[in-house]
């Protein structure tokens, strides 16, 4: 038979109950181990976030996204370069797909960043967007 905790509540701020202190005992001892393996599992897992957040490396965002930049203008150029001289037909399968993956980040940040961020986007894609 199980006890609802409303009825334990009942039974255990209830004076008359013949087995007050066994109920008391009992319920606080099951409840206790309990919450022990509770919070032992869970000072665990923010102990492991905590080493997770110390192992990572810091990285300046900026910075990185001038790198990327500047390497995917130096893709951007040699491609261009290479349609001019062998033609369009070898790399044309890869202008797209450069293209589509280019387009669907635009959007993403026109989303994210609404009237403000479409401006900034639009300037990417001129100075630099698609191949």
């Amino acid at each position: 038979m199980k006890i609802s905790k409303i009825h334990t509540i009942h039974l255990r701020n209830d004076e008359h109950f013949q087995f007050h202190t066994e109920f008391r005992d009992l319920a606080t001892k099951g409840w206790a181990a309990e919450l022990q393996t509770l919070n032992n599992a869970f000072s665990g897992l923010m102990k492991e976030r905590f080493d997770e957040t110390a192992s990572r490396c810091d990285i300046v965002l900026r910075e990185a996204r001038a790198e990327l930049d500047q390497s995917y203008f130096a893709i951007r150029e040699k491609i261009n370069a290479l349609v001019i001289v062998e033609g369009a037909a070898d790399y044309e399968n890869f202008i797209r797909t450069l293209n589509a993956v280019v387009a669907k980040y635009t959007a993403i940040l026109n989303s994210r960043l609404g009237k403000r961020g479409k401006k900034e986007t639009e300037n990417t894609q001129t100075n630099g967007g698609s191949v």
